[in-house]
C-alpha cells in the first residue's frame, strides 16, 4: 500500500512540473521557428494588478474577407501577409485552418457583408515589461501617433507557426524597447 502511495505520488508531481515545461518548450519552439511579421499598433500602456507592467497591444485591424458565411464569436483561422511597406496584415479568414499560408487562429467580434473584425489571440495582446523600466515605456507610448507623418511608430514583431503566435519584440520608432531604454 505505502508503494502504491509513493508512486502515484511521484507520477502526480512528474505531471505537475511536465504542465510548465510542455509550456516553455511550447513558446521557445514557436520564438526559434516561427515566421516573423511586423504589425503597426495603437499602443497604451497600463497597470493591472494582477498582471503586472505591461503594454496592452492594439492592432490596426481592418474588416478581413472571408472564404465563407461565419457568425460571431466562431474560431476562424486568419491568414497572414506582408505588405509592400514591410509591415503585416491580416489577409483572409477561414472556417478551417488553410495548409499552404501561415495563419493564426483568432474569434469572429462581428460579421458583415461577407467581411469580419477579430479578436486578436490573447497571447498576441500583451507585451510584460520590468517594473523600472514600463513606466518610461509608458511615457514614450503615450507620445506616439502609428505611423505619423514623421515616421514615428510603435510596431511588434510576432512569430507565427501552425497557428500559434508568441509576441517576440517591441519596437518604438524601429529601435527595440531595451535600445530604446538605453538611447
Amino acid at each position: 500500500m505505502k508503494n502504491l502511495q509513493n508512486i502515484f505520488f511521484a507520477a502526480t508531481m512528474l505531471l505537475l512540473l511536465w504542465f510548465p515545461f510542455n509550456m516553455i518548450s511550447h513558446t521557445r519552439s514557436v520564438l526559434n521557428n516561427g515566421t516573423p511579421y511586423r504589425f503597426s499598433l495603437q499602443p497604451i500602456d497600463p497597470y493591472d494588478v494582477f498582471r503586472g507592467s505591461y503594454v496592452s497591444l492594439r492592432y490596426m485591424i481592418p474588416l478581413i474577407p472571408v472564404s465563407d458565411s461565419m457568425y460571431n464569436y466562431q474560431d476562424v483561422y486568419v491568414t497572414i501577409a506582408k505588405g509592400a511597406d514591410g509591415f503585416a496584415h491580416f489577409e483572409q479568414a477561414y472556417s478551417q485552418a488553410p495548409k499552404d499560408k501561415e495563419y493564426i487562429k483568432a474569434k469572429v467580434q462581428y460579421y458583415t457583408d461577407g467581411k469580419i473584425q477579430i479578436d486578436a489571440p490573447e497571447n498576441m495582446s500583451y507585451y510584460y515589461l520590468n517594473e523600472k523600466t514600463a513606466p518610461e515605456v509608458e511615457k514614450a507610448m503615450n507620445r506616439l501617433v502609428p505611423a505619423d507623418s514623421v515616421g514615428n511608430r510603435a510596431h511588434v514583431q510576432i512569430r507565427v507557426r501552425k497557428g500559434e503566435a508568441v509576441v517576440e519584440e517591441l519596437f518604438i520608432n524601429d529601435l527595440s524597447v531595451r535600445d530604446f531604454l538605453k538611447k
